[in-house]
């Protein structure tokens, strides 16, 4: 496990402030992954009460593309010198097999168990793809879904608002499942978006941070319109984010945390004003009660599900009793703090690896501020970003999953490139 420990980059090859890192002879060409990604991510962004329900061979469409994404991107590997040796990346392969294993053995439900292993590939995708794009290539890349899921967030907002897309639900809010599932990605991309996408030089670079703003405002009406508190707070946290990215220096952290607070500040002066008042948003923001979430009383029935299994969970298609009842149904495979759904099925095991140690080694790179360049910082944030979001609510689909991996392995190849500047020449064509 020693070997795992240096994962995000340290300074020693940085070169000049604000400099792109170089690039590596192992990064892959793969346009074509690239655009099935975006059409996977476009089908998620785009409402599911206009598109209704797509099934091919009874599997939903959007598996269907993360599937010929996946298989794509692993056709380009194999096709090309590769970074297959990846300490994170067998570890995420070595313990899907193992969660697999254990839910055949244990004959869990078939279809939950393809629903798992169908999210979980995400993860294991994303650190397959980082670690054989390019820095620039992955930036790009990233830029381009994102703008795309903005704009079918900002028709998606505009279309509940005023009727013409239908709500999932019939209550007094007004969502659709793809809005959460947009914003979700938006708010995470949002540091790395922000720090990373303009070193990368070139016009469509130039337009990255008008288009992250603009990105982020239509997250702000996202929340008022779904009156949705974790889309809110997880945005709060998105643009915290970027300071903390962006401050450097030996009082880096008091700086933030100043800002944070002067942040929060101006936010409760608002909250006050009637226009924040009659919003349903804010009477759901003031009604909060931790102690009386239902999602933390779904936790506690998973730990009582999880007596004996600990160590390495139930597997794939694992369920257990939920507090939340859905068409009349109270077996839930994913809880909503869904950053804990890798213990219930992978065991502290799963968890500890694929989760914990990536986040303690990002909470070092972002409290740190001599530890990396700021693009490291960025990715590291991007992670803390999608655990904030995890434990209020959603995390556990191939989207954010794959976000998650991506931006781990990007953190770990600018480390990796940084050890061989003299590889520069020969890969910054990549």
């Amino acid at each position: 496990m020693t070997a795992l420990a240096p994962a995000l980059p340290t300074p020693a090859h940085a070169g000049p402030a604000g400099a792109w890192p170089v690039a590596s002879r192992q990064a892959t060409r793969m346009p074509g992954v690239d655009w099935l990604l975006a059409a996977f991510f476009a089908w998620s962004a785009t409402p599911e009460t206009v598109t209704g329900r797509v099934d091919v061979a009874g599997v939903p469409f959007r598996y269907v593309l993360c599937y010929i994404a996946g298989m794509g991107l692993i056709a380009s590997v194999i096709a090309r010198p590769a970074r297959l040796r990846s300490p994170w990346l067998l570890a995420a392969v070595g313990l899907g097999l193992m969660m697999a294993a254990l839910g055949f053995v244990g004959r869990n439900d078939t279809r939950f168990w393809i629903i798992d292993l169908t999210n979980y590939s995400g993860l294991v995708l994303g650190l397959l793809w980082g670690a054989n794009r390019t820095l620039k290539q992955a930036t790009m890349a990233v830029h381009r879904w994102s703008i795309l899921v903005a704009a079918l967030l900002a028709l998606t907002v505009v279309g509940l608002r005023l009727g013409f897309v239908p709500a999932a639900n019939e209550g007094a809010r007004i969502y659709s499942y793809s809005l959460f599932e947009s914003t979700a990605m938006l708010v995470t991309v949002f540091p790395f978006w922000w720090t990373a996408v303009p070193l990368a030089g070139g016009r469509r670079a130039a337009m990255a941070k008008p288009a992250a703003a603009g990105a982020m405002a239509v997250v702000v009406l996202a929340s008022l319109v779904s009156a949705s508190r974790s889309v809110l707070l997880g945005g709060v946290a998105s643009v915290l984010g970027v300071a903390m990215v962006r401050i450097r220096g030996r009082h880096a952290t008091l700086w933030v945390l100043l800002c944070a607070t002067l942040f929060l500040g101006v936010q409760a002066l608002a909250m006050n004003t009637s226009a924040w008042q009659d919003t349903q948003l804010s009477e759901r923001m003031l009604s909060l009660s931790l102690q009386e979430e239902v999602r933390w009383i779904e936790l506690e029935l998973m730990f009582e599900d999880l007596e004996g299994h600990w160590l390495m969970g139930h597997g794939f298609g694992s369920r257990f009793e939920s507090a939340v009842v859905i068409d009349g149904e109270s077996l839930a495979y994913a809880p909503h703090v869904a950053i804990l759904t890798l213990l219930h099925k992978g065991g502290l095991l799963s968890l500890g690896v694929l989760i914990v140690f990536p986040l303690v080694l990002a909470t070092r790179a972002v409290l740190n501020a001599n530890f990396g360049s700021e693009i490291c910082r960025a990715c590291a944030v991007s992670m803390l970003i999608y655990a904030v979001l995890a434990s209020m609510s959603g995390g556990w689909n191939p989207q954010q999953l794959f976000i998650f991996g991506a931006m781990f392995a990007m953190a770990h190849r600018s480390r990796s490139t940084r050890r061989k500047p003299s590889a520069a020449v020969e890969g910054a064509s990549a």
